[in-house]
Order: C-alpha cells, then structure tokens, then sequence
C-alpha cells in the first residue's frame, strides 16, 4: 500500500510485500501499519498516526485465507484508541477484509 494525495484526500494505492513471512511496515494517509507474521496463515498487526498532538493506535490479529496466488486478509481488532492529555478514547471496530495478490517477479519499492 502507498498514498497519492489530491487536496485533502487519501487514495490508498498498491504496496509491494516480496516477503509476507517477515515483518514488513508501509505508510498511507499518514498512518503507519505494520504486519508482524506468527505463521503462514496470519499474525499481527498494528497502525498508528499521530496529528494535531494526538496519538491514535490499533492493534489486533489477522488471517490470511484462500488459494496462495490471491489471499483473503480478515483484520479483527477489539479496538481504536485516541491518546491525549493523558485520556484515551476508544472505539470498537467491525473486522476488515482486503485482497493480497502474489506477484511472480516481485521487486519491493526501496
């Protein structure tokens, strides 16, 4: 995943992985996510942002699912948490699915 900007909008676009069984981090829209694997079928994951003095953080596991060459990732979190002054705000958050497609040929972006 990677971002393209246009005025205030965010446009998420493709991110390479060459390696899903190591951890890899990407930024979009200002957020951070990381996906740290515990095995072949999924593990953790955490984003993160801070703006406008306020440090926003969700964390929680994925699986991956389906035939190798395109993978179903299904996010499950208990939880979004807003951090400031010393108070939290947090916010439950539905499960989440995207598409992972395997290239033959991968080159991750430097």
């Amino acid at each position: 995943m990677g971002t393209t900007t246009s005025g205030a909008d965010c446009v998420v676009r493709p991110y390479d992985a060459c390696d899903i069984d190591k951890p890899f981090s990407t930024e979009f829209c200002g957020l951070t996510l990381t996906h740290t694997p515990t095995s072949r079928t999924g593990g953790t994951f955490e984003v993160q942002l801070t703006a406008a003095g306020v440090d926003y953080k969700q964390s929680g596991t994925y699986t991956l699912s389906g035939p190798e060459n395109r993978l179903t990732a299904t996010y499950a979190t208990a939880e979004m948490c807003a951090h400031t002054g010393g108070q939290a705000l947090c916010v439950p958050q539905p499960a989440r699915t995207t598409t992972w497609t395997k290239i033959s040929d991968c080159k991750a972006a430097p």
